[in-house]
């Protein structure tokens, strides 16, 4: 299927047709009924599959599913010092089934996101700030940066799960607010049309996590969302997402390394395979490679940094101020560990 953007002068609305279908017909039915005025006004786009993992995201977060349930609490992988400790005393107070989920099934992805929460407090939490969480789930994430940023960090949580909503809305923190709605176009999710989010401010920081791959195979789209509607010109842009590799053999040596000596840990082998058929089987065709997410950030901004290696998992920043991304960075700290990629090795 193709999805087909139809513009008018107050709303916008989707159409979607089959392959063998004739575009031109289309248009010229389009401008026949005055709902368009040119075929320049119809865009064609990837079939939006953000609806597909809606009932995954709402079994987790609600725990109503024991297939998705670790069998022991996270534990940390990567070294932590007293800041991070600080800090994340401060996230679990907001951290829900969700975040479990993931700490328990990404390594080192929980340890990460706190040095990241630090980060960003260090670099803009001593002064007004705006920060846009893209996908953010239930929303402990940014209540940590608003609440230890005294408030400064005012953030946006722009989500389209209803039951997301439920959770971030269960502990309110003062300048952290959820917003339900979908990033890039909206979607139909079983009778409700969820609302594209149309930006009022630019933001100085913009943070992404796993939500592109859930929605479509293009980047080139969501990143010029980002630069053109929701950061400003010196703001950074943090991004974590699971890729795909040139080499297969090195994609799938991480993730055997990942199941195996991570995941094990919290579930049993029919969890895992449950996961993977579920997760991975609707997500690796939305994967691009690590390389085709840098060379894509470069066409937006001047300067481009890893912050994290969990395999298959990385984590990447961009900004066009140095200054910014070298700090945030830098205040992240050390993030390696036995499951970063340079630490695997393919068996012949």
């Amino acid at each position: 299927m193709k999805l087909f953007e139809k513009k008018a002068k107050n709303f916008n609305s989707f159409i979607k047709l089959n392959e063998n279908d004739d575009i031109s017909i289309l248009k010229r039915k389009l401008i026949e009924d005055d709902i368009i005025s040119d075929e320049s006004d119809v865009k064609i786009s990837n079939d939006n599959r953000s609806k597909d993992t809606q009932n995954f995201f709402s079994n987790v977060v609600t725990g109503e599913d024991d297939k998705f349930k670790p069998k022991k609490n996270w534990e940390p992988l990567i070294k932590m010092d007293k800041e991070d400790q600080k800090v994340e005393d401060v996230y679990n107070k907001f951290n829900g089934n969700f975040d479990l989920h993931i700490a328990t099934s990404i390594p080192g992805f929980r340890d990460v996101q706190i040095k990241v929460i630090k980060s960003i407090v260090k670099v803009f939490g001593n002064k007004k700030s705006l920060m846009y969480d893209i996908g953010g789930s239930e929303g402990g994430f940014v209540k940590a940066i608003t609440l230890l940023s005294n408030g400064n960090i005012r953030t946006i949580n722009v989500d389209a799960n209803s039951d997301m909503q439920k959770s971030h809305d269960k502990n309110p923190v003062e300048g952290s607010i959820f917003a339900k709605s979908a990033f890039g176009e909206g979607f139909d999710n079983d009778g409700e049309f969820i609302e594209k989010y149309e930006p009022s401010d630019k933001a100085d920081i913009v943070h992404e996590s796993m939500t592109f791959q859930f929605i479509s195979d293009t980047r080139d789209d969501k990143i010029k969302e980002v630069f053109d509607k929701y950061i400003k010109p010196d703001g950074l842009f943090i991004s974590e997402e699971k890729f795909s590799h040139e080499n297969e053999k090195q994609w799938k040596a991480n993730e055997d390394m990942k199941d195996k000596k991570y995941k094990s840990k919290y579930y049993d082998d029919n969890q895992i395979s449950i996961k993977r058929e579920v997760v991975l089987t609707g997500m690796k065709s939305n994967q691009i490679t690590y390389n085709e997410y840098k060379k894509i950030l470069s066409g937006y901004f001047k300067f481009i940094g890893e912050y994290y290696d969990g395999g298959n998992s990385k984590g990447i920043a961009a900004s066009n101020d140095k200054n910014k991304l070298d700090l945030f960075i830098k205040n992240v700290g050390d993030t390696s560990s036995e499951f970063s990629e340079k630490n695997i090795k393919v068996q012949d």
